[in-house]
């Protein structure tokens, strides 16, 4: 079966978007925050716009409406917080304990927003991931990485990339990741690296080497970020399929780090103006290393989407709201 190459693009410039972006800016302050779902909606409208693969570009559906009343909810919830912790302080204890609980579903309800109303060719998303799951990979997972000295991390990074994919629809098609644990021990071994370069020295007694290294450990940290991104997303991408469909990101640790360090410095010097500038350099950079294959995208898609009109969008219901 011959497999075709769709490259992915992002056609918008910074110029553009800052426009929108300094508009959003006003209009969120001077409204005290009510207009900020607006300002949500306007730029994932403009990115999914401008994100083009094989001519078409995707589709953001969620309406102001939804999203303002996921910040309602978030909103009614930080009040009862103040309040209750000033009245009854050991009450904090169990609002944090609350919010890891309540992490999960925040998650699960989060990417399910963003699946369901994204688009393709008037083919929508799904995710349908439940909260145990998440429970397990987002909370239970991560607790067992601290008390197995990182041991774990490898295995929780894996369920946690398998949760996302596996749960994860286009149209009537399920994804499916084939990832291992193997893919992820290069991230453990970096940060052991950067650990060990703290942890040697002060064994050896050298500590004027110490304080040399403690920048060049500060910068590897920082660089293990940027590499962990890289890791998981080229992973992701690489090893998930939709039926006939795969995908090959190309991610480089590098390069990334350029563009995030460009990023940086541009947009302190510009106090922040340059902030929609480094939005669409990311962007455009995602877009240029991944590319979709399949080996007959267009016959896929005319299937797929006879197949979400006859079966009809799913309706809206009181719990389609973005509470991220």
């Amino acid at each position: 079966m011959e497999y075709k190459n769709y490259q992915f693009e992002f056609t918008g410039n910074g110029f553009d978007f800052f426009k929108i972006w300094i508009v959003n800016i006003l209009l969120t302050v001077v409204t005290l925050g009510f207009y900020s779902p607006w300002a949500k909606v306007r730029t994932n409208r403009w990115f999914y716009s401008n994100t083009i693969l094989n001519g078409d570009s995707f589709v953001y559906l969620a309406s102001p409406w939804q999203i303002l009343k996921g910040r309602l909810i978030a909103v009614g919830f930080f009040i009862i917080y103040i309040i209750s912790t000033a009245l009854f302080p050991i009450l904090s204890l169990l609002f944090v304990l609350g919010l890891f609980l309540l992490f999960p579903f925040i998650l699960v309800k989060f990417m399910k927003f963003q699946a369901k109303y994204s688009s393709y060719r008037g083919i929508t998303f799904d995710f349908v991931g439940g909260y145990v799951e998440a429970l397990k990979a987002y909370l239970f997972l991560p607790i067992g990485v601290v008390f197995t000295l990182g041991l774990l991390a490898p295995y929780t990074i894996k369920k946690q990339v398998e949760f996302l994919a596996n749960n994860t629809y286009f149209g009537s098609i399920r994804g499916d990741f084939s990832g291992t644990t193997e893919l992820y021990w290069k991230i453990f071994f970096f940060y052991l690296a950067m650990a060990m370069l703290l942890i040697l020295p002060g064994f050896l007694g050298l500590s004027g080497v110490f304080v040399l290294l403690i920048p060049l450990a500060y910068i590897g940290f920082l660089l293990g970020g940027v590499f962990t991104k890289v890791v998981k997303t080229n992973t992701m991408y690489n090893h998930t399929r939709f039926e006939n469909i795969t995908f090959e990101s190309s991610m480089k640790t590098t390069s990334l780090a350029l563009i995030y360090t460009k990023n940086t410095i541009l947009s302190v010097l510009t106090l922040g103006l340059y902030i929609p500038f480094a939005m669409v350099n990311l962007a455009k950079y995602k877009a240029q290393t991944l590319k979709l294959q399949a080996s007959d995208f267009e016959h896929f898609i005319a299937l797929e989407g006879e197949t979400q009109s006859a079966t009809g969008m799913e309706v809206a219901d009181i719990f389609d709201l973005d509470i991220s």
